[in-house]
């Protein structure tokens, strides 16, 4: 939705974004830890009342979501080794034929 689009940004403009550090003080006051703000005003595009949502939304799982991004970011930055060129050749692709996505055929 365009709510969605709006409050969480993409991967690329999440990554350079570096949260006001008022906002990290004021939900580090509402009991989260700093690494934990600091991600969710990433998440938000610094947005606290955002973030703050963001961050009772997320809490069953918070520490592992703030890990995986913390493990793609570092697998991101690293170079490709020689398995891993990057380069792709296509074995197959699946097309659909017909009026609408609920009728027709898909064809590989």
């Amino acid at each position: 939705s365009i709510m969605t689009q709006a409050l969480y940004p993409t991967a690329s403009s999440k990554s350079n974004l570096q949260p006001n550090t008022e906002n990290v003080s004021l939900i580090v006051n509402m009991g989260f830890s700093a690494t934990q703000a600091t991600f969710a005003l990433k998440e938000t595009k610094d947005n606290v009342e955002a973030a703050a949502d963001w961050l009772f939304s997320h809490m069953d799982d918070l520490d592992n979501l703030i890990s995986a991004s913390k493990s793609k970011s570092t697998a991101n930055n690293s170079p490709l080794t020689d398995s891993e060129s990057g380069l792709y050749k296509v074995v197959a692709f699946i097309s659909h034929i017909g009026r609408s996505a609920s009728f027709g055929d898909y064809v590989c």
